[in-house]
């Protein structure tokens, strides 16, 4: 199984018509943090990706694509 999140955060919140930066200020989180979970290198926490899909207007199926193989 192979979960892909990052390009989907950047395209979702390219698509929502905010930066990167407005999210993190609407989510209370560091600009890093959230670069981290668009590059890659981390993944938000169930809760932070919630809060996140209602922020940027997506569903976490629209957030989290699942790769079964």
């Amino acid at each position: 199984m192979e979960v892909t999140i990052k390009s989907n955060i950047k395209w979702l919140i390219a698509k929502s018509g905010l930066t990167q930066r407005q999210v993190a200020e609407k989510m209370k989180i560091s600009p890093q943090q959230l670069n981290n979970w668009a590059s890659g290198k981390e993944f938000p926490r169930i809760d932070k990706a919630i809060i996140l899909c209602k922020i940027i207007g997506c569903s976490l199926n629209d957030l989290y694509e699942i790769t079964w193989y």
